[in-house]
């Protein structure tokens, strides 16, 4: 093989990863962002626990509101812990969506916050939570770790 062709093939190889990585980046900042966000709002309901009780009291979730509250709060705190590591991605991300659409079609809406800042901020968490369902965690992951060294 010549120069001109062992530098097409190591520039090809190159481009691939490059790409390859971008992508996995992407995926990554995105995954440890929503991790953040969550884990923020976990802490957040931990210390106005009354707060988000007056918000299920005022929907129609009435009966299971201790329940909820502290579902909501550690599948928050937990979640975003997880998702930040990349450990059980998709279950976590499984365990948020009802959380998720609770919140963007029943609390918010009930509570006259459909165009505010809230319901921006859960609708960004929404769509972050699908993208996270179908692309996985990406090579920077616990899972990832432990499917190739572990298991």
């Amino acid at each position: 093989m010549g120069i001109v062709q062992r530098f097409q093939h190591w520039s090809q190889h190159t481009r691939e990863d490059l790409t390859a990585n971008r992508e996995d980046l992407t995926s990554t900042v995105l995954r440890v962002m929503l991790g953040l966000i969550l884990l923020g709002k976990g802490i957040a309901f931990l210390s106005n626990a009354e707060e988000l009780r007056g918000l299920i009291l005022d929907s129609r979730f009435r009966a299971l509101t201790a329940f909820l509250v502290s579902y909501v709060t550690f599948a928050h705190l937990f979640g975003g812990v997880f998702l930040i590591i990349g450990l059980f991605t998709r279950i976590v991300t499984i365990l948020q969506l009802p959380i998720l659409i609770g919140a963007l079609f029943f609390i918010l809406p009930a509570q006259g916050m459909v165009f505010n800042g809230e319901f921006f901020l859960s609708l960004l968490v929404f769509f972050l939570l699908i993208y996270v369902l179908i692309v996985g965690p990406g090579e920077v992951s616990m899972d990832d770790y432990l499917k190739k060294y572990l298991l």
